[in-house]
């Protein structure tokens, strides 16, 4: 399910997104919520007979941590009425690094999130500033220490090679960061 919201637009990025950092957060919230609303509806609207429960579910975007728990909350019900989710199925949210702290992993986790997926993207400020990304390599650090402070049943760590400027001795750099990070998953 894709779910638009973005701090700002990376320039790399070419998904139909809402850039909401520069919106009042009630402003961004009525957005979030309307979008979440006409989800569900299109959800229910299905008509596609379900054989089985869903097995895996994966919230991408944009950037889904941006969503309040309680809306993705209403996203997975809705979810669940029309088709099931079985037992143990993999629900992936992806989380950029400073949109979201250990307590709300936590309630991402007791709505049945099973899985994280980090796009950190580079471990270097000025290789994060030319690609447009919102965070920075201290807010990467800080949401490694926030999953390894949850410990979810899963995570991944996402990193893109071949960024404008990125040298080798900064991709070597992000490439070891990555794997010290701990992730049982690296995506590049």
């Amino acid at each position: 399910m894709h779910l638009p919201f973005c701090k700002r637009r990376c320039y790399y990025c070419d998904f139909p997104i809402q850039v909401v950092g520069g919106k009042a957060p009630d402003a961004a919230l009525d957005g979030m919520r309307e979008y979440v609303a006409h989800l569900g509806r299109e959800v229910r609207c299905l008509d596609v007979e379900a054989t089985s429960p869903l097995e895996t579910l994966y919230f991408g975007g944009g950037t889904p941590s941006l969503i309040p728990p309680e809306l993705l909350e209403e996203l997975l019900q809705a979810l669940e009425r029309q088709f099931g989710l079985a037992t143990g199925a993999e629900v992936t949210l992806e989380a950029d690094p400073g949109t979201f702290d250990a307590a709300r992993l936590r309630q991402y986790l007791d709505l049945g999130v099973t899985r994280f997926s980090m796009g950190v993207q580079a471990f270097q400020d000025e290789v994060l500033e030319r690609c447009g990304r919102a965070h920075t390599a201290y807010d990467a650090l800080k949401a490694i220490e926030a999953v390894h402070a949850v410990g979810p049943p899963s995570w991944t760590l996402d990193l893109m090679g071949g960024l404008p400027g990125q040298t080798p001795e900064q991709w070597r750099a992000s490439l070891e960061a990555a794997l010290d990070a701990g992730a049982p998953h690296l995506s590049v």
